[in-house]
């Protein structure tokens, strides 16, 4: 993908990041799905959503650039109101499988899923049933390989895989909750890629191509596993939960989720977030008897 000489695009780093990640990354997402009974397909995605996921959350912190064919190069805000807009938010499985099952969203031919979803989306058919299909979809030891592996959620500001902002919105743009930041970026900077100066990208190839390091707080924990039933579970989110907002404040749950996800590399549902919570105040304003 095209970028000045003195930067690096996004998709090269992808491609080098999930040629020397993914079968760990795909082994991971997998213990970490089948060890919830809890979770949703809509709030998961595949192993290389998953993975997807965490190669986002290792540049949101770093300095990204639009690059425009004539040169320009513009650096842009990736995360903003204390987390509740990203440059790089996607649609959840399920509001993906609903773009794709309607014609004027999908585009002619799938015209705008394979835009911005790239070859390899496949809308997730079983809405309804959550991580039972999901572990049959995606046994251990069966396709980790990032060549045959598919995505189940569609990108809003880039096209996956070559991280280049579209020419304009996608139809699902104007669902988004954050209208004055996503949609303005994509109008704004139509056509760019998505690239890191060539400084940032030298030492985000050592931490994060070179090392391995961050997957250890990725890393499936026996302990978690051992713990049986939701109790344990709501008990792990709520804690991780006040940890983040002691006062209590945040924006949304999936929000809140999201931020437990990056920070602790915990995966929750945000029903048995919202259940933890409920709980925990049910339980201080108990009257003492």
């Amino acid at each position: 993908m095209f970028c000045p000489p003195e930067y690096v695009s996004v998709a090269e780093l992808w491609k080098e990041f999930i040629d020397q990640h993914y079968v760990r990354l795909s082994t991971i997402a997998r213990q970490k799905y089948c060890a919830q009974t809890d979770i949703l397909s809509d709030e998961f995605g595949s192993p290389l959503d998953y993975s997807e996921d965490v190669f986002l959350d290792l540049i949101s912190d770093m300095d990204v650039f639009a690059a425009a064919d004539d040169g320009r190069v513009t650096r842009l805000e990736t995360v903003l109101d204390g987390g509740r807009s990203r440059l790089f938010s996607k649609l959840s499985v399920f509001e993906s499988a609903l773009a794709a099952r309607d014609p004027q969203e999908a585009g002619p031919a799938n015209y705008w899923l394979y835009k911005m979803g790239s070859l390899s989306f496949e809308a997730w058919t079983d809405l309804k049933c959550g991580s039972a299909s999901w572990r049959q979809r995606y046994p251990f030891g069966v396709g980790q390989s990032s060549e045959s592996a598919v995505f189940h959620t569609l990108p809003i500001t880039f096209e996956r895989t070559r991280f280049v902002i579209p020419d304009q919105p996608p139809p699902w743009s104007v669902d988004v909750i954050d209208e004055h930041f996503l949609p303005r970026v994509i109008q704004a900077f139509a056509g760019c890629a998505l690239c890191l100066s060539a400084a940032q990208g030298k030492r985000w190839r050592v931490r994060h191509i070179a090392k391995s390091s961050f997957l250890t707080s990725l890393e499936f924990s026996p302990v978690a596993a051992m713990q049986v039933g939701r109790p344990g579970k709501q008990s792990q989110a709520l804690h991780h939960y006040m940890q983040l907002y002691p006062t209590g404040q945040h924006g949304t749950l999936r929000s809140a989720r999201d931020e437990i996800m990056r920070q602790f590399g915990f995966g929750v549902s945000t029903k048995t977030l919202s259940r933890a919570i409920k709980d925990a105040d049910a339980e201080r304003t108990k009257p003492e008897t």
